[in-house]
């Protein structure tokens, strides 16, 4: 399997074979736990993307995924209000199922509201309250206490190696599968 994924902060990464991550799981409950946590988060944050395609207006998506990068950078220590966009806003529109120009349009209204400064990357909430406001209600909930969980658990049965900072860079991600790497 051969996927690409943009890395928008500091992480590290570890490839397990699935057996040996079947081993690990079967013999310590607490990354058991962890994996599944993450997977549920994983599974409802898709769900809650999907479901937001479908009902919600372009100006909530793209509030919410504001909202939501506020929250990973504040999770992860740096500014809530003051950051710089991990991805191109053509990404942006088709994470979000937007097209580029919906996705500017919508920057500049919000700007033009005085809600978000957005000049290229370099984004500054203005009012986080009135973000918030213009989003439905619960959709930008945290999404990292399972991801947290995972990365806080250690075990000398799974370790990993920390990655260099990859923000803004495109990272490719080898699964493996049997012990099998994939290219």
């Amino acid at each position: 399997h051969f996927a690409n994924a943009m890395a928008i902060g500091t992480g590290a990464v570890c490839e397990v074979s699935r057996s040996r991550l079947h081993r690990i799981a079967t013999t310590e409950p607490v990354i058991q736990l962890a994996m599944l946590r993450w997977c549920g988060a994983e599974l409802s944050r898709t769900q809650r993307l999907a479901q937001s395609m479908a009902t919600r207006s372009a100006a909530a998506r793209l509030g919410s995924f504001l909202a939501d990068l506020a929250d990973y950078f504040e999770h992860q220590g740096y500014s809530g209000t003051r950051f710089t966009l991990p991805m191109l806003r053509t990404d942006i529109g088709r994470h979000l199922g937007l097209a580029v120009g919906t996705v500017s349009r919508v920057i500049q209204r919000r700007r033009s509201d005085g809600v978000v400064d957005i000049n290229r990357k370099d984004v500054h909430i203005i009012d986080r309250a009135r973000l918030a406001a213009l989003t439905d209600p619960g959709a930008a909930e945290g999404l990292d206490d399972a991801a947290a969980l995972l990365s806080a658990t250690t075990s000398p049965a799974l370790s990993c190696a920390p990655a260099a900072h990859a923000s803004h860079r495109q990272a490719s991600i080898r699964a493996t599968a049997n012990g099998h790497r994939h290219p």
